[in-house]
């Protein structure tokens, strides 16, 4: 006996529907009763069953409308037809794609392999099913990875460009920014032309600034970790996104401490890692907000009796954006690769993920607070040196 064991019996004959009550009410089935057509349909909408046995003769019709009408509801229902023995209503039940058909008188016996034959097709059916939608969540997974791997790809190549371009512009930037230096050496202090030459010096100096960290990110070294001032790298990586963060009225502040805060990393992937996490605070921002970074050193108290005295042994970065903040089920896996909550357009569910990754391989971790409608905070916690 299958797991579902309701029937329907669908029989105009009370001779008939009595034998087979009989014989699969022995088998542990519970039993529906249905007259007609009509009665099958309602009580079918009622209560769905996997199984349905109709006489093939009924006052209201044949039971190949009845089949018909159960396949538009049910595509899988198993429908046995019982009819006579002649070969004209065997072959218009198969026909009519009939789960089995039985001749009268039905034998016990029949019936139990009818029954098994019912329950082993529709098994293979939904398995089959299951197939088919695994199968559609995989293709559609690998439509999105290669749609990322093209993104990836193309950010690849508009890497390479940025820095040709950054050369391009640091070579016609050198002579500009040394004649201003030459300027501000002959010019006296209260020369009126010293204020334009000033002027030329420091903005060509802040250029030159943004092509050497767009240069440095475009194309690292080797991912050599070294003794890395926190601070420095803070403003370096701000530097780079502050027009962007400008034109899309995003203020900005950045909050350092008095001491220098020393960790273990490359500069580039670090970087990269920021980036990353600023970009999607901007993204949580479309119509504007605050964003505030700041860098504090966290004394471990576990390691001190004392927890004032205890000496400071991570650093951490809070990333803080007043945007739409993050819904409380999706938090687990906003640093899973290609899951994003943005529109596709917009994001492919991998920069939270790089940055993820990037910090773990310098022995950091990124925790994330979000009240949805009010703003996120990131924390990137990476260990000291000395």
């Amino acid at each position: 006996m299958q797991a579902d064991a309701r029937v329907l019996v669908v029989a105009s004959d009370a001779a008939m529907w009595k034998t087979l009550q009989s014989m699969l009410v022995d088998h542990g089935y519970a039993v529906r009763q249905a007259e007609d057509i009509a009665a099958a349909l309602s009580a079918f909408d009622a209560d769905p069953c996997p199984l349905v046995i109709a006489a093939f003769t009924l006052r209201d019709g044949v039971g190949l409308d009845l089949i018909q009408s159960l396949r538009q509801r049910a595509p899988d229902v198993a429908v046995i037809l019982v009819g006579d023995q002649s070969l004209q209503a065997i072959l218009l039940a198969l026909r009519s794609n009939t789960t089995d058909y039985l001749t009268m008188p039905v034998r016990d016996d029949e019936l139990v392999r009818a029954l098994e034959r019912a329950a082993h097709l529709r098994a293979a059916a939904t398995e089959h099913a299951a197939h088919e939608h695994q199968l559609a969540a995989r293709l559609a997974q690998l439509q999105s990875t290669q749609a990322s791997l093209v993104q990836i790809a193309s950010l690849a190549a508009l890497g390479r460009l940025a820095a040709n371009l950054a050369h391009e512009i640091n070579n016609p930037l050198t002579p500009i920014f040394g004649m201003a230096e030459l300027l501000l050496d002959d010019l006296p202090p209260d020369h009126a032309c010293r204020a334009y030459a000033e002027a030329i010096s420091a903005s060509a100096r802040r250029i030159r600034d943004v092509v050497r960290s767009l240069i440095d990110f475009a194309r690292p070294a080797a991912h050599e970790h070294i003794r890395l001032d926190l601070g420095p790298l803070l403003q370096d990586t701000l530097l780079l996104t502050e027009q962007q963060l400008h034109d899309q009225a995003i203020s900005t502040t950045l909050v350092l401490p008095n001491e220098p805060l020393f960790v273990m990393g490359s500069a580039a992937q670090l970087k990269q890692a920021l980036l990353l996490m600023i970009d999607n605070a901007r993204e949580a921002m479309p119509s504007g907000g605050q964003l505030t970074i700041s860098l504090a050193a966290l004394a471990d108290a576990a390691q001190h009796a004392d927890a004032a005295a205890a000496q400071p042994s991570r650093a951490v970065i809070a990333i803080e954006d007043t945007g739409v903040g993050i819904a409380k089920q999706w938090l687990p896996f906003i640093f899973e690769p290609f899951y994003s909550t943005k529109p596709q357009v917009v994001g492919v569910g991998l920069g939270l993920a790089v940055a993820s990754s990037i910090l773990q391989e310098h022995v950091g971790m990124i925790e994330v607070d979000s009240v949805e409608g009010r703003g996120s905070t990131f924390r990137i916690v990476l260990p000291l040196t000395e």
